[in-house]
């Protein structure tokens, strides 16, 4: 069994992966339920693969590997077997990660709220990263609001069947100090 996936669905999924994590499943890029899908625990990407007949947890390093051997603005897609990548003559096996799939469809808002919330720069940032992978180029980053109960998640709709949420700070918001306007 085989399934096809996008080199800029593979290069985008890397942005939301944590080496430094101790947790395997920030550390792989999964394929299953109809999507590819890469979580650090407080950010996730999801790409929707029609054709998807199996579930593999593919570690990281092994998509960096495969991705270093070829250019930036490479397009195509890589061939994903239960055990290994393939792109071209180029194969690199891996060991699926020893972890279950998620439920990653439980974190993805089903409605827009609206409401502001403060998010991570460097989390909204990996998703304009992933945007630019998906697209070779730069453009502004609209992004939605949803609730999940008592979660407001950030949710950005990509380009290409894909999509990203960020999970705020689970603090308020930051406000204005009294003693800056206090001599105003």
């Amino acid at each position: 069994m085989t399934t096809q996936v996008s080199i800029r669905a593979l290069r985008a999924a890397l942005h939301f992966c944590d080496a430094k994590d101790v947790r395997f499943i920030c550390k792989t890029v999964m394929i299953g339920g109809g999507a590819l899908v890469a979580t650090n625990g407080c950010s996730l990407f999801a790409h929707r693969i029609e054709d998807a007949e199996f579930a593999t947890m593919i570690p990281m390093e092994a998509v960096q590997t495969l991705l270093a051997t070829i250019s930036k603005k490479a397009d195509g897609a890589v061939t994903i077997e239960q055990d290994a990548l393939v792109l071209g003559s180029c194969r690199v096996a891996y060991e699926q990660a020893p972890c279950r799939m998620p439920q990653w469809q439980c974190k993805v808002p089903r409605a827009i709220s609206g409401e502001a919330a403060v998010y991570s720069p460097a989390y909204m940032s990996a998703v304009m990263k992933a945007r630019d992978d998906l697209t070779g180029k730069k453009s502004p980053l609209p992004v939605q609001f949803g609730t999940n109960g008592p979660d407001l998640a950030g949710v950005a709709v990509l380009p290409m069947d894909s999509m990203a949420i960020v999970m705020p700070y689970r603090n308020e918001a930051p406000t204005v100090p009294e003693w800056v306007h206090a001599n105003a």
